[in-house]
């Protein structure tokens, strides 16, 4: 059993210190050097993208709560307005 075990976390780390290698050595064959950039643009463009979600999902929900104010004190002005007339 314990050595069952033993290989089984000596595989989990050799696999995980190989997948970084992977990630940031860059390779000598032209090939592999175009999927290692495309690999490495693509993880770049994805966190860009997310976080510019993030801000814009922000920026939409201070829109709106700007909106739910103006809305707000449009309604207590005419309303002083409509009852000042009558």
């Amino acid at each position: 059993c314990a050595l069952k075990l033993q290989a089984v976390w000596r595989g989990h780390g050799g696999r995980k210190y190989h997948q970084h290698l992977l990630d940031t050595v860059v390779p000598t064959d032209p090939a592999k050097r175009r999927d290692f950039f495309a690999r490495r643009v693509g993880r770049f463009t994805e966190r860009l993208l997310s976080t510019l979600d993030a801000e814009r999902d922000d920026d939409i929900q201070d829109l709106f709560e700007e909106a739910n104010r103006a809305l707000a004190l449009s309604r207590e002005v005419f309303g002083h307005v409509a009852g000042a007339g009558e």
